[in-house]
């Protein structure tokens, strides 16, 4: 590697400007039909750069649409996936949370919506907003599951009790500010008990449920605090039970950005990743729901966006799928071998550094088209030589099969068919060989029917696709574990 020089390759991030390689045809058609009024579909297995994609296509368009994405990674809930819409969708239209301007508080009446666009800011924890990162801190004992409930306080969650828009907290005087009624509000002098605490009389709630000592009233957060039990009943009270949305607050954070295109006068467009995960929420009518609204918006377009074929299928193509005849399906392919192999060399040649054709065809051929992967191969690479050989190209590719082997170990583990077990090894050995009846008896794979079967299932977990194994890695990490 040059000394003194970075190395121009990442991975692991979403990709855009100059490193976003090709894909200049699918950009046009989800352009257009946005422009349309309409919605896609964009089916790619992982690391083939469909996050990407959906990023690039927002970089490029950002003054004439608002987009909001939305990762349904690790959602497993309606309230979550209320949270997520809801925060994604302001922070979209309205940037800092901090700088929401009164017509964007006016959107979150809802409480639960209100919530959900601060909820993860943490005191004395940085979290990004927009292009921004706020600090908030708070006074001693503040601990970090408390956090949340007293940020929300001192960012805008408190409303007017005369006209009932958003109050201001004004750091200098340490008062809630109404520019609607311009007055500040009266200082809230009461505190919640845990949940099922009744009766009593003033005196009573004035002191900690836990010790029965004296609480302090600390103004900027208009909550009680017990300094001897170093807590916040209030907000204890409050994190022990969280409600879960009705469907009503749901079908308020659905028409979220039809809202938001109604008040900035421009059209909103939704891109969810990894869609197919709305199946890990367990509740029948989500996706009804979220058809029946989706219908009604006629300024916002969306876009699903995921890697499971066979549950994108159920949910968009199948007979009687809840979203059928909704949105254009768009299926991402690899990147052509010329344009990854022009792209590596020129990445090199920029790098002051030199990769020659050879081993960027090494390359590309290992990873067959995922510009991840070709990514993290030539990030290895440049770390060895600016200028490497084809011996320095073989180890970094050995490198990265390495580094994904507990991946793929769990992946191997959590298939415990031995005749499934059988079949990738042989998909592995034989890529692209016709699965006949040759096939079958050199594997010991009983009989064609079987192989079918195999076939159907490891494709529903997203491990083959039309008989070759979908991860270029894992077939190379199947051969170097195993004999031909």
């Amino acid at each position: 590697m040059v000394f003194g020089t970075r190395n121009p390759f990442g991975y692991g991030t979403i990709v855009t400007g100059e490193n976003f390689v090709d894909r200049d045809e699918e950009t046009e058609r989800l352009l257009k039909t946005i422009r349309l009024g309409e919605s896609a579909i964009v089916r790619a297995p992982n690391g083939i750069g469909k996050s990407s994609l959906l990023a690039e296509l927002a970089r490029g368009n950002a003054k004439e649409f608002i987009f909001v994405p939305i990762d349904l990674t690790g959602v497993t809930n309606e309230g979550a996936l209320l949270d997520v819409l809801t925060r994604e969708s302001m922070r979209a239209a309205y940037g800092n949370v901090e700088r929401f301007p009164p017509e964007a508080w006016e959107l979150l009446m809802n409480p639960k919506l209100r919530r959900a666009v601060v909820e993860g800011v943490k005191l004395g924890h940085m979290k990004k907003f927009g292009t921004r990162s706020i600090a908030i801190t708070g006074p001693k004992g503040l601990t970090r599951e408390e956090a949340p409930r007293a940020a929300e306080r001192r960012i805008e969650i408190r409303m007017c009790p005369q006209c009932g828009r958003p109050l201001k907290w004004v750091e200098k005087y340490s008062r809630h500010y109404c520019y609607s009624c311009k007055k500040y509000a009266p200082i809230r002098r009461t505190v919640k008990l845990p949940f099922g605490t009744s009766g009593g009389s003033l005196q009573d709630e004035m002191r900690c449920p836990r010790c029965r000592g004296s609480l302090k009233f600390v103004h900027m957060y208009s909550e009680y605090y017990c300094e001897k039990c170093r807590r916040y009943p209030s907000l204890e009270a409050r994190r022990t039970f969280v409600e879960k949305p009705t469907m009503a607050d749901f079908v308020e954070g659905l028409d979220l950005p039809e809202k938001i295109a109604n008040q900035r006068a421009t059209r909103v467009v939704v891109m969810f990743d990894e869609f197919q995960e709305i199946y890990t929420i367990e509740n029948p009518l989500i996706l009804e729901t979220m058809r029946e609204r989706f219908d009604m918006h006629g300024n916002v377009s969306y876009i699903f966006a995921g890697s499971s074929a066979p549950i994108l299928q159920s949910i968009f193509v199948e007979k009687n799928a809840p979203f059928a005849n909704f949105s254009e399906w768009i299926e991402l392919g690899p990147i052509p071998d010329a344009v990854l192999e022009r792209h590596l060399m020129d990445e090199f040649r920029a790098a002051k550094g030199k990769l020659t054709k050879d081993c960027a065809e090494v390359i590309v051929g290992v990873c067959r088209g995922y510009p991840e992967y070709a990514q993290k191969i030539a990030h290895e690479l440049y770390h060895l030589s600016a200028s490497p050989n084809l011996k320095q190209t073989e180890e970094a590719v050995s490198a990265v099969v390495r580094h994904r082997s507990p991946v793929y170990t769990v992946l191997w583990e959590s298939i415990r068919s031995p005749l499934h077990r059988k079949y990738l090894l042989a998909a592995a050995h034989e890529p692209r060989s016709p699965h006949g009846e040759d096939f079958v008896r050199r594997h010991g794979l009983k009989s064609r029917s079987h192989v079918q079967r195999i076939e159907k299932q490891l494709e529903a977990k997203g491990v083959i696709n039309e008989a070759e194994i979908v991860d270029p890695m894992f077939v190379l990490w199947l051969r170097s574990t195993s004999q031909p």
